[in-house]
């Protein structure tokens, strides 16, 4: 079985990650559905380069990959920073609170 350390040390010069199996053939209608319905980052409000982040990651609990309540839409740079903690081998388990905090303070200082 190919492990996440396998997969970083490997010489294919684009290795794609996808710790605890494959993915869900529903996965990308799950994913494109929810970016149509919040199409905006949860974190800063910004409507491009969106993601769909799980909260408790696909290789931790594979039976959440579609549950709506463990997916939330982030933009690309929120993602690694809010979901990740800028290292992709780390989760945020409190990601969903984190951004509702920062995006308050980001509208606030945004009116001010």
């Amino acid at each position: 079985m190919e492990t996440f350390a396998s997969v970083l040390l490997s010489d294919d010069p684009n290795p794609i990650p996808i710790l605890g199996g494959a993915r869900s053939p529903q996965w990308d209608r799950v994913r494109d559905n929810l970016v149509k319905l919040h199409p905006y980052c949860l974190c800063c409000d910004l409507r491009r380069n969106l993601e769909v982040h799980h909260i408790i990651p696909f290789h931790i609990a594979p039976e959440r990959e579609l549950d709506p309540s463990n997916l939330i839409v982030l933009c690309t740079v929120c993602h690694f920073l809010f979901g990740h903690f800028r290292n992709w081998t780390l989760y945020n388990p409190d990601v969903v609170a984190d951004c509702e905090r920062f995006r308050a303070k980001l509208r606030a200082a945004r009116a001010a």
